[in-house]
């Protein structure tokens, strides 16, 4: 006998809301009942951040109402929305529900060698880009440093989050393939810190000739690499923190010594921060992606 059949649909939403989103989508394949259930405003209103409201009256880029709270999950899941006068980014973690921000290279600091202020101003307009405009930076400015600041009490609390260089360094040699060479990166919050190295690949092993003119290599498999994003762009993880309850202040995020070689442009497009993805690639998800289209 099916019991569940006997259920309210509001009794049925209420425990698929005690899972996640991906298990939503996989519950909504059982019975047609489920699927009324696993689609309720009053379900995935709880899988949305409890300001959202809040958060999409400050976008400028938000003119449509979403009827459905599904879709609007769905939507955040995509597409970024943009906030503080366009100088932020806003979108959901899609297997989570937690929120992510992206600060734009207009809002960043870029800090010379001697610490000053670099009078950076040449902004263009691309493609592939959530920002109308980008910092350029060529080899004339030498080593420098980035700096990106958020709120603390606007990322969700009690969760584990990372922070990112969002990226592109073109080359008159190799156009294609040129990346960030060596940078290190520390991401402070409520008086803690933590520190990354990042290498391109191609310098992940270190080798050295001893006297009798053999070779040795010291991998570090922990390290860094940036590594290419889905559109189009490259990242380099600056830093971890752990946001817990309460109001900390800002995160930072300080990326440090960016040198480039001659010939070399690094192209900005913000500091990322977003939580670890703790489900990776659950089947669920790719149905509640992949329904909609």
């Amino acid at each position: 006998m099916d019991h569940f059949s006997k259920l309210p649909l509001d009794c049925i939403s209420e425990i698929i809301s005690l899972t996640s989103p991906p298990d939503a989508a996989a519950f909504c394949l059982i019975s047609k009942r489920f699927k009324s259930a696993s689609e309720s405003n009053a379900l995935w209103k709880k899988f949305l951040p409890p300001d959202i409201d809040d958060l999409i009256s400050k976008s400028p880029s938000t003119t449509i109402p979403w009827k459905k709270k599904k879709d609007l999950y769905l939507s955040l899941s995509h597409s970024p929305i943009l906030l503080d006068r366009c100088n932020l980014s806003f979108f959901l973690e899609r297997s989570t529900g937690k929120k992510c921000f992206m600060v734009q290279a207009a809002a960043l600091k870029f800090i010379g060698s001697d610490s000053y202020h670099l009078p950076v101003t040449q902004y263009i307009l691309r493609e592939k880009t959530r920002f109308v405009k980008l910092v350029v930076l060529g080899t004339m400015y030498g080593t420098f440093d980035i700096v990106g600041k958020i709120d603390s009490q606007m990322i969700s609390e009690e969760t584990h989050y990372s922070s990112y260089l969002v990226f592109k360094v073109t080359s008159q040699h190799c156009p294609e393939t040129s990346t960030l060479s060596q940078v290190r990166g520390v991401c402070r919050y409520a008086d803690k810190e933590s520190v990354t190295v990042a290498i391109n690949r191609a310098s992940r092993c270190l080798f050295h000739r001893d006297d009798n003119s053999l070779f040795y290599g010291v991998c570090f498999p922990k390290v860094r690499v940036p590594t290419a994003r889905g559109d189009g762009w490259f990242e380099v993880e600056i830093g971890t923190f752990f946001s817990g309850g309460g109001n900390h202040g800002d995160v930072e995020s300080h990326v440090f010594d960016i040198s480039l070689s001659p010939g070399e442009t690094l192209m900005v497009e913000g500091i990322e921060f977003r939580p670890e993805n703790i489900f990776g690639g659950m089947s669920g998800l790719g149905m509640l992606f992949s329904e909609e289209k």
